[in-house]
Order: C-alpha cells, then sequence, then structure tokens
C-alpha cells in the first residue's frame, strides 16, 4: 500500500499493476510469481499491454485533472475507475486478438473477464458505483462490461454475427483501438464531476464512421439497455 506501507498478503505475490503515486513515482511492477501454474503474467503479452494501457490512461485522463480526480465525488471516480479497467482489456484484446488472454496465467475465477462473454449492464452495477468508496470498489464488473460491448462491436464491425464465432481482422482491431484513444483524449480534457459509462460511448461513438457507429450502438442497445436513451450519438 504506498499510503499505509502495509503489504497485502493476497496481492503482495503472483500479481502485476500499474502504480501512478505522483508524478515522479509511477511505475510497473511484476511481482514474484509463487502459486501461478500456469503462463507468467510477464509473459502474457495481454497482461503486459493491459498494464502499459493503465500508464496511458493516467497520462490522457487523470494527468489532466487538476487535482488528479481527487476532487471528484466517489461515484463519478469509481465510474472512471471502471473506464481504466475496462480500456486496459479493450488495449490488450486488440493487440493480441484474444478476447479470453487472462486464462491463459489464471484460473476459471477470471472468466468474467472474457471480452467474449454476452455482459450485460444490471441496475446493480450502479447502485455499486454509488455505494463503495475507496477499495471496497470492484472497478472489474463495469469495466469488463465497456470491454466485451467494445469487442463485441468491432466483432460485428468486420462482419461477423453475434451467433458466430471468430476473431476481428488486425487492422480493424488497430483502428478501433485508436478510436478508444481519440475518445479517452477527450474524455480526458472535459469536467469529469458527473461522469458516467455513457459520456465515454458517446464520445467513442462520434469518433467513428456512421457505419462502425451503428454496430456500437446496436450492441449498446441491447446490452446497455437501462442507459441507452443517455446516449445521445444513438439517438
Amino acid at each position: 500500500d504506498p499510503f499505509t506501507g502495509q503489504v497485502d498478503e493476497i496481492r503482495g505475490r503472483d500479481n502485476a499493476f500499474y502504480l501512478a503515486v505522483d508524478e515522479r513515482t509511477r511505475g510497473f511492477y511484476i511481482l514474484p510469481l509463487e502459486t501461478i501454474e500456469h503462463l507468467p503474467l510477464a509473459m502474457n503479452i495481454g497482461v503486459i499491454v493491459h498494464e502499459y494501457a493503465h500508464a496511458v490512461f493516467q497520462h490522457l485522463v487523470y494527468d489532466r485533472m487538476a487535482d488528479g480526480g481527487a476532487g471528484l465525488n466517489s461515484t463519478a471516480y469509481n465510474y472512471i475507475y471502471s473506464l481504466n479497467e475496462g480500456v486496459a482489456d479493450i488495449m490488450a484484446v486488440m493487440h493480441t486478438g484474444d478476447p479470453d488472454f487472462m486464462t491463459h496465467s489464471l484460473d476459471d475465477s477470471w472468466a468474467a473477464r472474457d471480452a467474449s462473454a454476452l455482459i450485460l449492464y444490471r441496475p446493480s452495477y450502479d447502485t455499486n458505483a454509488m455505494t463503495y468508496v475507496d477499495l471496497s470498489f470492484d472497478p472489474y464488473e463495469i469495466g469488463a462490461f465497456i470491454s466485451a460491448a467494445v469487442y463485441e462491436a468491432t466483432r460485428r464491425m468486420d462482419g461477423l454475427s453475434p451467433l458466430e464465432a471468430g476473431i476481428p481482422g488486425e487492422t480493424l482491431r488497430t483502428d478501433v483501438a485508436a478510436s478508444v484513444l481519440d475518445a479517452l483524449r477527450a474524455t480526458g480534457g472535459e469536467d469529469l464531476s458527473d461522469f458516467t459509462p455513457a459520456l465515454f460511448f458517446d464520445r467513442l461513438i462520434s469518433r467513428l464512421d456512421p457505419d462502425r457507429a451503428a454496430h456500437l450502438c446496436s450492441v449498446l442497445r441491447a446490452r446497455y439497455a437501462i442507459h441507452y436513451g443517455d446516449l445521445a450519438g444513438c439517438l
């Protein structure tokens, strides 16, 4: 823990993470492997890209906030924290072409991070974002939803139907990843005091050509139904 100096025995091993304490103290950490019996985290390219994407998110979003986000209410901060995890997974999936890159290193308990899974946005996600503070909040619920929605939209952009197996092509994945980064740049330059995932999706939709945007809207209409009316870009 960068603030107390205590070591969490669960997270203090078999882990990889990016940590920015301040502008000068930040880094990418891979901790000793003790129990992982599969592909070591340092050899899982998806994990490496995921953590590097956190550094990019730090630069494009957190560093552009006057106080690093400390002045945000906890709900907005939790949504942004979730977006950070979701974008990191998007970048890993788009780079590797593997929607389930985590399971090469970790067991089936990480199945919820499979971007090829059908994940619907639940009211409980909002309840949790509005209720929990600091480390008690789990950003992976909403993050996994964001990653899965963008991945499925990318598949449809490549002509793959929802019931059809297949991985979108590398050129398309690169294009979508670039659009996600453009959306982050726009998001980081705005007042985020009322931030919700819908704001990010709107920024992403506006950076896709009309045909690709239509595919993303179609996925969000089904998966983000409780907030679909908040998406100005899809109306």
